[in-house]
């Protein structure tokens, strides 16, 4: 934040047009920065990328999205499925407290708007926990360190799963930004020329405890077609994912962890590979994830002729901070 102090007293007059231009300047500088004036508006794709990193760089962040399907089918025999399972609708939430290293994720199956079942997971260092109307009012829980001798009993390994939160929370500040630049990266080649600002300021109800707030959002419309979710352009997607520089040399740092952590506390001893095939598997890890690709796409090849057609259709709010508040995802379906 800037704040602009006025004193007593007039400057000389050589020194007056420096005065001016300087002020100028920097309420030029203001505006810009703080977002009351763009001089060049942003793209859909770059206020989306632009809310997205904004967002994860909270310490404490929600998300509350809902998908839906819908199926298309001339069948008959599938009428009545298609009828009952256009109806359902699946809203879900994903809390973060990065600071606590804890998150929550919940989620419900609607049908016509009536809840017929959910699940809510809750997870932090100590333990993990579910509960469900499935499974009654109780909450099922298990700490991580009790999940050791059930590993031991049917794995006949040692895992001690907390050894290994580093994989998660403990990356080099330089590994992690290029990957994210990468991700961004790709994300913008993948749907840069689907996404349109909508027309009209949306309303968003955000619910924290009993207190529900009113938040006037943009919206940012994504519009991809089945041309677009084909197999092939996904393939491609895929594979420049995997072969992008950055985001193998995020792999390779996490599995250099992995034996790092597995080699000192004693589970990689009791483990069917050794040092020297994880350590050969991280160093040949480019022509494993191009073989891996290969395989997969050849095996969705294989099944493609009674694959549907799909289409997506997507909303997402971001608020006048450029924060992403809300999301709603469709997905249609088309079988011939």
């Amino acid at each position: 934040m800037f704040i602009l102090i006025s004193t007593e007293g007039q400057p000389k007059s050589k020194f007056r047009w420096q005065k001016g231009m300087l002020l100028l300047i920097l309420a030029l500088f203001m505006v810009t920065a703080t977002g009351c004036f763009g001089l060049f508006p942003k793209a859909p794709h770059e206020e989306m990328i632009a809310a997205a990193k904004k967002t994860n760089n909270l310490k404490e962040l929600g998300y509350i999205a809902e998908m839906s399907f819908r199926i298309k089918s001339e069948d008959p025999e599938l009428a009545t499925f298609n009828q009952i399972f256009n109806e359902i609708s699946i809203p879900f939430s994903i809390n973060v407290d990065k600071k606590e290293k804890r998150g929550q994720l919940g989620f419900s199956v609607l049908y016509k708007g009536v809840d017929c079942g959910n699940l809510l997971l809750y997870a932090d260092r100590e333990r993990i926990s579910a509960q469900s109307n499935f499974l009654g009012e109780k909450v099922f829980f298990f700490a991580w360190n009790d999940l050791q001798p059930l590993i031991q009993r049917y794995f006949n390994l040692q895992v001690q799963i907390t050894d290994y939160f580093p994989l998660l929370f403990e990356t080099k500040r330089k590994t992690s930004r290029q990957a994210e630049t990468a991700i961004y990266d790709l994300y913008t080649d993948f749907y840069a020329d689907h996404l349109t600002a909508g027309q009209k300021k949306v309303d968003v109800t955000i619910t924290d405890g009993q207190q529900g707030e009113t938040i006037v959002c943009k919206e940012i419309i994504l519009q991809m077609g089945y041309e677009d979710l084909s197999l092939e352009e996904s393939n491609r997607y895929f594979q420049a994912l995997l072969e992008n520089e950055a985001i193998l040399a995020l792999l390779q740092e996490k599995i250099t962890q992995l034996v790092t952590i597995a080699k000192d506390n004693g589970d990689l001893a009791t483990w069917p590979v050794t040092e020297e095939d994880l350590l050969s598997f991280r160093d040949n890890l480019d022509a494993f994830l191009a073989e891996l690709a290969t395989m997969i796409f050849t095996e969705q090849q294989a099944t493609q002729a009674v694959q549907p057609q799909t289409s997506l259709q997507g909303k997402f709010r971001i608020d006048r901070q450029g924060f992403l508040r809300n999301m709603v995802l469709s997905q249609v379906m088309e079988f011939n």
